[in-house]
């Protein structure tokens, strides 16, 4: 072991290989075989449209009558540089189907740290859920804009989608996710 530690290289190597081992477990949903990761993801996602509901009893209404949602959770696991990543799943209630997801917003540079939050959608159509569903999406720096300057952590971000998001406190006093990127799972699908 001493001979790693007086050779720079190495030691370079092993904290590359140590973040790398970082950023695998941050993409992974906890479990150690797909049906307890898909439990764990759909009990996440279960709670965040819980304390959405709770934080804002309307919204309730909103998601029963919409055609679907989505929720993610970040995990803040993006400390040093490779930004935050996260878990969840899209639910279409008409077809009573679900689509295991994941999230990835870019680093914000070392020693900055990820602000840990949540985010739920909700789709008033079957062809908004279904593009993000098949195709995934990237949050609008226009909507994160609107949003800021409402003062809301609520925002209508395309026609058809409406996005939350969620802190420690409840609904968050604004959207922060810009550039954030939804994408199917494959691992869980």
């Amino acid at each position: 072991m001493m001979f790693f530690a007086k050779q720079p290289g190495w030691r370079a190597l092993a904290v590359i290989v140590a973040m790398c081992g970082l950023m695998g477990n941050a993409l992974a949903a906890n479990g150690s075989n797909v049906p307890e990761k898909r439990n764990t993801v759909k009990l996440n996602v279960r709670d965040l449209v819980d304390r959405l509901e709770k934080a804002d009893p309307s919204l309730k209404a909103k998601i029963d009558q919409s055609v679907g949602y989505a929720a993610f959770t970040n995990n803040a696991t993006g400390v040093l540089m490779f930004g935050g990543f996260g878990n969840g799943l899209a639910k279409d209630i008409k077809k009573n189907k679900e689509i295991y997801m994941r999230m990835t917003s870019p680093s914000t540079g070392w020693g900055k740290g990820v602000k840990e939050y949540s985010v739920v959608f909700v789709f008033e159509t079957q062809e908004t859920l279904d593009n993000f569903a098949s195709r995934g999406y990237v949050l609008p720096a226009e909507a994160i804009t609107a949003s800021q300057a409402a003062g809301k952590g609520a925002a209508e971000v395309s026609p058809g989608i409406w996005v939350y998001q969620l802190d420690a406190q409840g609904i968050a006093p604004a959207l922060t996710s810009q550039g954030v990127k939804f994408y199917v799972d494959p691992q869980l699908n």
